[in-house]
C-alpha cells in the first residue's frame, strides 16, 4: 500500500510575476507547522514532488527547516516546472509514473488542481475529513491518502483519505 501526502503551498504575498511569488510571514509559519506535523507522523522514507513556483519551494524548505525529513532520508526533491499550476488530471498523470519502490510521496502544488485531485481521489475513508476537504483546500492545506492501488493504476476513488490538516 502507498501513501500519498497532497500539499497545498503555504500563503504567499501578492505579486507582479506569479510564478515568482515569496511566503509571507504567516505562510512561513504554516510551512513549519507542517513540517512539524510530517515529523510526527514520519516512519518511512519520502518521495517530494514540488511545483517549480517560489513559494512551494520555500515551503518546502520550511518542512525541511521544521525537519520533516529524517537526516537519513536523504530526501532530494524532485522541482518541477510541470507542476505549476497544473490540473488534476496532469498531477495524477505525473504520479502515475512514480516508481513502484516510491512507498510515500509529498506532493506540493496549487489550487485549483491540488484540491480537485484531492477530491477525485478520495472513496472511502474518514467522513469527517471528507466533509472538510469539499469545503475546499486552504494554505498549507494537507491531505493524508492510503494509495492500495500501485501508481500505475492511480483514478478517482482510489484513495483512502486519512487526514486533512488546516494551519492554524
Amino acid at each position: 500500500m502507498n501513501e500519498l501526502f497532497l500539499l497545498r503551498h503555504a500563503d504567499a504575498l501578492n505579486g507582479e510575476d506569479d510564478h515568482g511569488r515569496v511566503l509571507s510571514p504567516r505562510g512561513v509559519a504554516e510551512a513549519a507547522e507542517v513540517g512539524a506535523r510530517l515529523r510526527n507522523l514520519r516512519s518511512v522514507s519520502m518521495k517530494v514532488l514540488c511545483s517549480s513556483a517560489l513559494r512551494a519551494q520555500e515551503t518546502l524548505e520550511g518542512l525541511e527547516d521544521a525537519e520533516a525529513f529524517a537526516p537519513n532520508d536523504a530526501v532530494l526533491p524532485e522541482v518541477e516546472t510541470g507542476l505549476y499550476l497544473a490540473s488534476a488530471s496532469e498531477m495524477a498523470a505525473r504520479l502515475r509514473r512514480l516508481p513502484a519502490a516510491a512507498e510515500r510521496v509529498l506532493l506540493i502544488a496549487h489550487n485549483p488542481g491540488i484540491h480537485e485531485l484531492a477530491m477525485l481521489l478520495a472513496g472511502e475513508g474518514d467522513r469527517d475529513a471528507y466533509e472538510r476537504l469539499r469545503g475546499g483546500l486552504p494554505p498549507a492545506g494537507l491531505c493524508q491518502f492510503e494509495i492500495e492501488a500501485g501508481w500505475p493504476d492511480l483514478r478517482p476513488g482510489v484513495g483512502r483519505l486519512i487526514s486533512c490538516h488546516w494551519p492554524g
